[in-house]
């Protein structure tokens, strides 16, 4: 998924830069993913991030707050024995959301070998295959976490590369708490993400990638620092 869409910009994003998405038609702009952002001039402020995940944020009251967000569907089975078995076993002891969600994120990028895959497996057959791509570590991810009682999600949007000094197409995972929505990348091994990320579709079974697609060519990303 990563070469699908690429969007230049010469400057990487850090903890204080602005970031604006322009779209050519503003309807582009998925109903999944506008809680992310802000209306503004030229475009959609991105809104930050937490900098950081709450430390006293406990699993065992998520579930309640969204629990369509902690249910099985057919790609996230969250349900399915050998998936719960495999949450219990690397985060069975965590108390905390904080350290539940790097346990899984650190497990499934260790463990799932990253490799280009033509179609979007779900969380059991990824499990059983060993690897995939950006999207088979993020719906893996999602259904080892909401085995736990974490209500996570699927993102597909963009993600910075320095190396390309570009936006590519991406997917990761998404938690949603009382301190807001936090950011986790299984594929590049990361937790928590507070930059670099561009949500366009929030995306559980695989659909979405059309919409990214369609984007194609018609998004602009600018950077700016507070204040400018």
């Amino acid at each position: 998924f990563g070469e699908v869409l690429a969007v230049p910009v010469d400057n990487a994003p850090g903890q204080g830069t602005r970031v604006l998405l322009g779209l050519e038609r503003p309807g582009d702009l998925h109903p999944s993913v506008r809680r992310f952002y802000t209306a503004a001039s030229g475009g959609y402020l991105l809104r930050r991030q937490p900098a950081r995940c709450p430390d006293s944020l406990s699993p065992a009251g998520l579930g309640a707050v969204a629990p369509a967000l902690t249910a099985p569907t057919a790609t996230i089975q969250c349900d399915h024995e050998s998936i719960v078995a495999l949450a219990d076993s690397v985060a069975g002891s965590l108390s905390t959301v904080c350290a539940v969600v790097d346990a899984l994120n650190r497990f499934v990028y260790t463990r799932i070998r990253k490799r280009n895959v033509a179609t979007f497996s779900s969380a059991v057959e990824t499990l059983k295959a060993g690897y995939g791509d950006c999207g088979e570590h993020a719906v893996l991810l999602a259904a080892l976490l909401r085995a736990r009682g974490v209500p996570a999600r699927v993102l597909l949007g963009l993600v910075y590369l320095r190396e390309k000094r570009a936006y590519l197409g991406h997917a990761w995972g998404g938690m949603e708490t009382p301190a807001g929505w936090l950011y986790a990348d299984p594929a590049r091994g990361r937790f928590p993400v507070t930059t670099g990320l561009v949500p366009l579709v929030v995306d559980d079974d695989g659909t979405g990638a059309m919409h990214v697609l369609k984007l194609i060519g018609r998004t602009r990303i600018d950077h700016s620092t507070d204040g400018e």
